[in-house]
């Protein structure tokens, strides 16, 4: 069966990933916080000028979580030059998603918007010791209700809540959930399990993999 089709000059669908910066050092995606370094600008013009091309036929634009949003300047920037109503994705940690940072994407709310937080934990040492960093869960825990609002105004229209499950946090994960339920308005909570990034060494990775049959805690798990 022949299906007659026309494929469209630029593509309505675009993934932004290509700035990396972060001010989390997450244990499943790398091992320090990632600065961009002055080099790196020149690539970074060479695709917002071709992702400016596309913006006019996007039905689609999403930050896909390969760095923190709110710290991917050129990211922002492209986002901010949108004249016509999309569907918008946004993947962050949630530690700079607050009321100050939002007035400088605040537009977005015009749009579709949908919201993917992560939060590792809301256990003050794990989630500081998953997330790579010393910011208080609190900080995060007050962006999260200030989503929340949004999303109770229809400005987000779609807030998730996700996680990756792993060794450190996988005993969490019924008050996680129930906290998410009670205490966050969202559409959507996403429990990711771990799987091997290349950050670590072999004989560290595995252990976060409570998944793996011949882990000690395994049997706890299942």
């Amino acid at each position: 069966l022949m299906v007659d089709y026309e494929v469209p000059e630029l593509p309505t669908v675009c993934s932004l990933s290509y700035q990396l910066q972060c001010n989390y050092a997450c244990k499943f995606c790398r091992t320090e916080p990632y600065k961009t370094c002055e080099c790196e600008r020149n690539k970074y013009l060479k695709i917002e000028k071709e992702v400016k091309k596309m913006l006019p036929h996007l039905k689609t634009l999403m930050s896909n979580g390969a760095g923190e949003f709110f710290c991917s300047d050129s990211i922002i920037k492209l986002i901010e030059k949108l004249n016509k109503d999309i569907n918008i994705c946004i993947e962050t940690n949630g530690s700079l998603f607050n009321e100050k940072n939002w007035q400088r994407i605040k537009k977005l709310g015009e749009h579709n918007l949908s919201v993917a937080v992560t939060v590792h934990s809301f256990n003050e040492d794990t989630y500081r010791y998953l997330s790579g960093t010393m910011l208080p869960v609190a900080q995060v825990i007050h962006n999260l209700e200030f989503i929340s609002e949004l999303r109770k105004k229809n400005i987000v229209n779609r807030f998730e809540i996700a996680t990756v499950v792993c060794e450190r946090n996988f005993r969490e994960m019924p008050e996680y959930v129930k906290k998410c339920l009670n205490d966050f308005t969202m559409d959507t909570i996403r429990l990711r399990f771990f799987e091997p990034y290349g950050v670590m060494d072999v004989n560290t990775e595995w252990f976060y993999d409570v998944r793996n049959e011949y882990h000690p805690y395994h049997d706890e798990f299942e």
